[in-house]
């Protein structure tokens, strides 16, 4: 019979993680995430800029670490927005 190796039942891989297995993302902040990174997808800059930043200061003002990385990311889009014509 097959068994999982103990690496993986130790680290408890394989476990369904409840946000991201079966549960809807309603209209949270993840919701906009994906929202903001189709936008970047199909070259819409400006709109996914505007959620990036939006979810940058709600990140800041929460305490969360990943601020920067939304600011970063409103920035890449503010920039891209501006290189294609």
């Amino acid at each position: 019979m097959w068994r999982q190796s103990r690496w993986v039942a130790r680290r408890g891989m394989g476990v369904p993680i409840p946000w991201v297995v079966g549960v809807p993302l309603g209209e949270g902040p993840r919701r906009r995430l994906a929202t903001a990174h189709c936008l970047m997808d199909q070259g819409k800059f400006e709109g996914a800029a505007k959620i990036f930043e939006d979810l940058a200061q709600g990140a800041l003002q929460a305490g969360l670490p990943r601020a920067p990385q939304l600011f970063l990311q409103a920035a890449r889009a503010r920039v891209l927005a501006f290189e294609v014509p």
